[in-house]
């Protein structure tokens, strides 16, 4: 993971040396709860920013949210289940953006 200062600078970087149209650098925060008795909802937010793989410039900023006010949480049979399947679906979500952002669906 790049440090938060050197992120531009970073994703130039990785960008030019894999030859990335477009890098995502994010930080993922799970969460698991037992709302209602026997069921354990995951939640988890990815909060992204995305630079030019050839420059570091930053294109944008997004946030992508699984439950706790996103799109809703995930059941699962255990804590580690539910949050599992909760950063799965966020990371879903931010290839999708990151493919748009770099033309793939073009």
């Amino acid at each position: 993971m790049c440090a938060r200062r050197g992120d531009a600078k970073a994703a130039a970087v990785v960008g030019r040396a894999v030859g990335a149209v477009t890098v995502m650098v994010g930080t993922l925060s799970v969460d698991a709860s037992e709302s209602v008795p026997g069921i354990i909802t995951g939640s988890a937010v990815l909060d992204a920013r995305f630079y030019d793989g050839a420059t570091g410039a930053l294109l944008g900023a997004e946030r992508f949210q699984v439950g706790a006010g996103g799109v809703p949480g995930r059941a699962g049979i255990n804590a580690l289940d539910a949050i599992s399947q909760a950063a799965e679906s966020v990371a879903r979500q931010a290839v999708r953006a990151l493919a748009q952002r770099s033309g793939a669906n073009r």
